[in-house]
């Protein structure tokens, strides 16, 4: 659905980041089944046996193809705060952190046709929503699957492929 949650963090260490995960979902909203994060360390110890206690899947986003809605949903955040620094001189608090959080999850987004927040209701419209997700992707998973058939196919009949890059340590 595309919401973000937003906690302000001194510090990327994984006990630190499972704590202001905990706070997260101490707030008033029902607890995700499953979230999805880079493979970053703030992930790893800490947090993943906090997300194993609560039962909430783990999922790593490993393609650039995945991450790609991660960050470009983190470049509007980062945006945002920055808009709101300028307008009140440059302090950055709890509040700014929570605007910025409403601001986003109440915008709509064009590749949801709805706000974060509607796609993610249990109504009849946010099911709605979520079912019309559901088929885009499986549209756009099996067009892509198509292409890299093609693509595959075209390499085989060429004889060549590109050749991988040496690792450097």
């Amino acid at each position: 659905n595309r919401q973000l949650r937003l906690e302000a963090l001194p510090s990327k260490k994984p006990a630190i980041v499972a704590a202001g995960f905990r706070r997260i979902l101490s707030r008033n909203m029902p607890s995700p089944k499953a979230i999805s994060t880079d493979s970053g360390q703030e992930f790893k110890t800490h947090f993943e046996t906090m997300l194993k206690e609560l039962d909430i899947v783990h999922k790593f986003k490993g393609s650039i193809n995945s991450l790609a809605t991660l960050d470009a949903g983190i470049s509007q955040v980062k945006k945002q705060i920055s808009r709101l620094l300028i307008r009140k001189g440059g302090k950055m608090d709890a509040a700014l952190i929570a605007q910025v959080e409403k601001n986003y999850n109440e915008t709509l987004h064009g590749a949801l046709g709805a706000t974060p927040d509607d796609a993610a209701k249990n109504d009849e419209a946010g099911k709605i929503v979520q079912f019309q997700l559901q088929k885009e992707n499986a549209e756009a998973f099996q067009h892509n699957h198509e292409e890299n058939k093609k693509k595959t196919e075209a390499l085989k009949e060429a004889g060549s492929f590109r050749q991988a890059l040496p690792r450097t340590a």
